[in-house]
């Protein structure tokens, strides 16, 4: 009797999810996907890598960006010997943390993308009417241009700040909607802007 133990066989497209390991597919795949990251290049606890932690900013917009391709986010923890975790990993996961609290809405729950292209400033999540932009690059005129449904079903009604609620002047010409935003980014990190449609 033969068993098979393991449900992904990278590079063949068997087993029921693909795992790109440290990567990032360009767009989503057309099977359940998920990539495993490390916070500073390191599986297990590694002294010499303590310094090379990468910015909580690179990792909260890699975690978007995957949400964005309807893949899931595996995070690494490479703890100490006695089971403790290094103060860089407590550090990067209370920062990723705090951004999720004001913000897991446009995450947990999303499925990608709506639009059949990323636009340059960031990417966009979907949680039924709601369509979440998530900006990484802020606008310097404080006019960020996103895409809107073209259903006639679906009628834009409000658009406002994930993290603080305050809503947003906009104006709408065939497929684009142009957001007056404020003038600096209320998050550095992924500034979330909802699109509620009705």
């Amino acid at each position: 009797m033969i068993f098979f133990v393991g449900a992904v066989c990278r590079g063949f497209n068997l087993g029921d999810f693909e795992c790109p390991e440290q990567s990032v597919p360009v767009e989503a795949l057309s099977r359940p996907w998920e990539t495993c990251q490390t916070m500073n290049s390191a599986w297990g606890y590694d002294i010499s890598r303590e310094k090379s932690y990468r910015t909580t900013k690179s990792m909260v917009q890699e975690l978007v960006t995957v949400a964005s391709r309807d893949g899931n986010y595996l995070l690494n923890i490479g703890p100490k010997g006695d089971g403790t975790m290094t103060s860089g990993s407590k550090k990067i996961l209370n920062s990723i943390g705090s951004w999720m609290e004001k913000n897991s809405n446009s995450i947990y729950g999303t499925s990608g993308n709506p639009f059949p292209k990323e636009p340059s400033w960031g990417t966009y999540t979907q949680k039924g009417k709601t369509v979440y932009a998530h900006v990484f690059k802020w606008p310097k005129d404080k006019k960020l241009t996103v895409s809107r449904y073209k259903s006639k079903k679906l009628k834009l009604n409000k658009v406002y700040l994930q993290n603080t609620g305050k809503k947003l002047k906009y104006t709408v010409k065939g497929s684009k909607i142009t957001i007056k935003v404020p003038k600096e980014a209320p998050d550095k990190k992924d500034t979330v802007i909802v699109m509620e449609y009705k």
